[in-house]
């Protein structure tokens, strides 16, 4: 049997591929069973998007939460997504001053992480798998 994410071999029982950690489906009695709803493995946990491409979204649209939303982190990528339309509208000088700080820090250190491999997706998963699908 082959994963279904990074196409690598595993087990025929397995629930969760060794390589990618991405949870796979199993037939029982008949019809599909989804596994994931059970916790991946913590240990060597690989996210099943790609690096290369939240690394550009975070280059490019850092500052706006883009990369968040595309790993599955929601919640900080609104908050973002609403700390960036709140500067770009801000008509206060030191609002605009301290906001952007805050706007343009968080997407380069994000973008570090990334870059250095230490990024997490939002189900706690490394996003380490360099390729761009095309």
């Amino acid at each position: 049997m082959f994963c279904r994410y990074c196409g690598k071999e595993i087990g025929e029982e397995a629930n969760f591929c060794p390589a990618c950690g991405a949870a796979q489906s199993v037939i029982k009695e008949g019809h599909v069973k989804s596994i994931i709803e059970q916790q991946p493995p913590t240990e060597n946990a690989v996210s099943p998007k790609s690096r290369s491409t939240t690394l550009l979204l975070a280059f490019f649209l850092g500052i706006f939460g883009i990369h968040r939303f595309y790993v599955g982190k929601i919640g900080t990528g609104i908050l973002q997504l609403l700390l960036s339309t709140t500067i770009v509208f801000s008509t206060f000088a030191t609002m605009l001053i301290q906001g952007s700080i805050i706007v343009f820090v968080w997407p380069l250190i994000d973008f570090l992480v990334i870059l250095f491999g230490n990024f997490k997706d939002g189900k706690n998963r490394l996003v380490k798998i360099w390729t761009i699908k095309y």
